[in-house]
């Protein structure tokens, strides 16, 4: 794996020398990355006098979980299969069952929404003052498990799709 020597990178895959497995470790390291980068962007909105507590490391933690062993899965489906095009096939997917999924989740986010938003007027649960005095809010247990489902449940499908790319036909249909 090269994360400096572009070049050697590009050479390898010119001469078809970067396995699907190598593929792999580029995907789960790209998602770190972004998980880490969204979990920088949390902590430097504090400094806007926006609110950050140990209930949004715990959700990005997990999203960091589900997303390592989302994308291991998905390779390990297209692995069974032909073991080809796997960074293709999971973008090319991935878009349509990311969309799919999120409109499937829009009745729970907004039912979420609407009782996340209840528990914070009538009950003062997930608000609170911030040191400038500024009315704020915070992510709620509510809120962590909605956003894990939903990220489950796009890598589960995602999975099932890439397996039945991966699929070889069998001998008799190949003829």
């Amino acid at each position: 794996m090269y994360l400096w020597r572009v070049d050697r990178l590009v050479e390898d895959f010119r001469n078809d020398q970067v396995t699907e497995r190598e593929k792999l470790k580029y995907m789960i390291l790209y998602g770190i990355c972004l998980v880490v980068g969204i979990q920088g962007a949390l902590w430097a909105g504090q400094l806007k006098g926006l609110e950050y507590s140990y209930v949004d490391t715990v959700n990005v933690l997990i999203a960091a979980v589900i997303n390592v062993y989302g994308t291991y899965y998905c390779y390990a489906k297209n692995r069974d299969g032909d073991n080809r095009d796997l960074i293709t096939r999971f973008l090319c997917i991935g878009l349509p069952v990311a969309i799919r999924v999120f409109v499937f989740f829009i009745p729970a986010f907004v039912l979420v929404g609407v009782v996340v938003y209840r528990l914070r007027v009538m009950h003062g649960i997930g608000t609170g003052t911030n040191e400038l005095g500024q009315s704020v809010s915070y992510t709620t247990w509510l809120d962590v498990l909605l956003d894990a489902a939903f990220s489950a449940v796009m890598y589960l499908y995602l999975a099932t799709k890439m397996a039945a790319v991966a699929r070889v036909a069998p001998a008799s249909e190949q003829g």
